[in-house]
């Protein structure tokens, strides 16, 4: 996308990558931390998922390069806040034992493969599908944090 709807030489997907480590970095050290040590982690997460589903709706809308890059940047410091705390929301579970981190991971990795063919498939249907079906999948997320029990 950065390419081809960009007009991005190929050198920038370094940069851009480099930043994004940059900010999971940070957002984990200085957002993640107190989330995860904090009352209501569920409540935290929750917020965390409407965040990342609010960017990936704006990226939808955003017309120049300069809105394009904050708010794709400002997706992915939220995203990397994502799985530690899934990991702590399975840790403080009673019934968490290996069986259920095995079966995370699992789901996790079959994810990345329909989900990456998913994204290729509507992709080639329209540049901005992959961005709005996972605005889509991330509020349907939310509602399903919703219905679990808070601590």
């Amino acid at each position: 996308y950065l390419r081809e709807a960009l007009g991005f030489p190929t050198s920038w997907n370094g940069y851009v990558k480099a930043a994004i480590g940059i900010l999971g970095l940070l957002s984990n050290s200085l957002i993640g931390i107190r989330i995860a040590s904090g009352k209501k982690p569920v409540r935290g997460y929750l917020m965390t998922v409407l965040a990342v589903a609010a960017c990936n709706t704006a990226v939808l809308f955003m017309r120049g390069l300069a809105p394009f890059l904050a708010a794709s940047l400002a997706y992915y410091a939220f995203f990397a806040l994502e799985l530690p705390l899934q990991q702590t929301l399975l840790s403080r579970r009673k019934d968490s034992g290996g069986e259920l981190f095995g079966l995370f991971q699992s789901a996790r990795s079959l994810g990345w493969i329909i989900g990456s063919l998913t994204a290729g498939f509507l992709y080639e249907a329209g540049r901005t599908l992959p961005f709005c079906a996972a605005a889509v999948f991330a509020f349907l997320a939310a509602a399903v944090i919703t219905k679990l029990k808070t601590e």
